[in-house]
């Protein structure tokens, strides 16, 4: 009976070594650490099997490789960073209720709120950076009272921050820029203990963000401002109906990162 995994061995091996050597940027002789020809031993490894069995386990083998080795020559990098960011514009106090039941409510004081997570980024002169960040903050609300003064409240809240940014390196320095989705994951508040107050966080809201990386290197440093579309307080109702303050919201961020892979 004739023997078709021999011409079946010859043929795929030209073809491997026409794949690897003539897409754009793959010289055979660019693999290091016998890589080549292991990439020739995994496309030859079936010889046993039939023609087509052959030809089909050869052919996911030829893509992952050039993948692979794309992979490889692409700017690639993945790390870790943290920082501290604090809002930037206080808002105005607002009037709850009305008539002689009426009160003022406002920000007593702007906290500073701490953050962490994991970076990607690909491609380096031009750039894509998504990241993955979570959030936590602190607002000191105070609600004035005709009958017991002025009382100071605190609310904490945590967010998982999505920025996906794109930006472009000068030098030294990286700039950058992008939407920024604000996941809610949970928040705790001195303010229920206060007559009428209910919170009705929403669990996905949106903003921006623009900045600079200062630092190519393993280490460097993000000075960012942050705004968003949504009302300051949106998520404050008293006695069933909604308020919010007449601003946005916005922050200065200022981190490190750390590359693990570059």
């Amino acid at each position: 009976m004739r023997d078709l995994s021999r011409p079946a061995n010859h043929v795929v091996e030209q073809a491997a070594f026409t794949i690897l050597h003539v897409s754009k940027g793959l010289n055979p002789l660019h693999f290091s650490g016998g890589l080549y020809q292991s990439a020739l031993v995994a496309v030859l490894w079936s010889k046993h099997t039939t023609y087509t069995h052959f030809r089909m386990k050869n052919l996911f083998f030829a893509i992952g490789l050039i993948l692979l080795s794309h992979t490889a020559y692409a700017q690639f990098s993945i790390g870790i960073k943290g920082g501290m960011n604090t809002q930037v514009n206080k808002p105005k106090d607002i009037i709850v209720g009305g008539g002689d039941t009426a009160f003022d409510f406002g920000v007593d004081k702007v906290k500073f709120g701490t953050q962490f997570g994991l970076y990607a980024r690909i491609g380096d002169k031009v750039f894509f950076q998504p990241e993955m960040i979570f959030n936590s903050n602190r607002t000191d609300y105070k609600i004035g009272e005709s009958s017991v003064g002025e009382v100071i409240r605190n609310e904490r809240y945590q967010y998982l921050d999505l920025p996906l940014l794109v930006g472009f390196t000068a030098g030294p320095v990286r700039f950058h820029g992008g939407p920024v989705g604000h996941y809610f994951l949970s928040s705790r508040s001195e303010l229920t203990n206060f007559n009428g107050y209910a919170a009705r966080w929403k669990q996905m809201t949106w903003g921006w963000l623009a900045g600079m990386t200062i630092g190519t290197g393993r280490i460097s440093a993000d000075i960012r401002y942050e705004g968003n579309f949504t009302k300051q307080g949106d998520h404050i109702t008293f006695f069933g109906d909604k308020y919010h303050f007449s601003n946005t919201p916005s922050r200065l961020i200022v981190g490190l990162n750390i590359a693990l892979i570059k």
